[in-house]
């Protein structure tokens, strides 16, 4: 996979939570364009210490950006929401349920989660490709097929 420069991928099969391991990679001192993908997360965590189900074959990542003095870390849930409902548009239906939920027909299809450490900001995103959960506050849904040319 090729990034845009600036930035480096950690790709793991396997991994608590694609955020808590860019938080570590802060700690081991990385900055800005670090980038965690895993196929699966032990941990997975939404807002306010939620579960966030992660079977293989749905998108787990995170990515570290640096805050600019003075912003709400929280506006960035927003940028990143429209980030998500952009790539996702062709699908159509894709809507955001502020602060950090996307959804498609009305059921969950992402869920982003923002935490802050040492003035940079982790920003995760789970979106469900190929299974979506059972038992969540919101009915849930899977990304379906993209739609054929026409």
């Amino acid at each position: 996979m090729t990034l845009p420069y600036g930035y480096s991928l950690t790709e793991l099969d396997t991994v608590d939570s694609t955020n808590s391991e860019a938080m570590r990679l802060i700690s081991g001192g990385a900055g800005h364009g670090a980038v965690v993908w895993a196929r699966t997360q032990t941990s997975g965590r939404g807002r306010r210490g939620r579960n966030w189900v992660s079977p293989p074959g749905n998108l787990y990542a995170s990515v570290v950006v640096r805050l600019k003095p003075g912003r709400d870390p929280g506006q960035l849930a927003f940028v990143a929401a429209l980030g998500a409902v952009d790539a996702l548009t062709p699908h159509g239906g894709v809507r955001i349920k502020w602060p950090n939920d996307v959804l498609l027909g009305g059921k969950k299809l992402a869920g982003i989660l923002i935490e802050v450490e040492n003035g940079l900001a982790v920003i995760g995103i789970g979106v469900n490709l190929a299974s979506a959960p059972d038992d969540t506050r919101l009915p849930a849904t899977i990304l379906p097929d993209p739609p054929l040319p026409g």
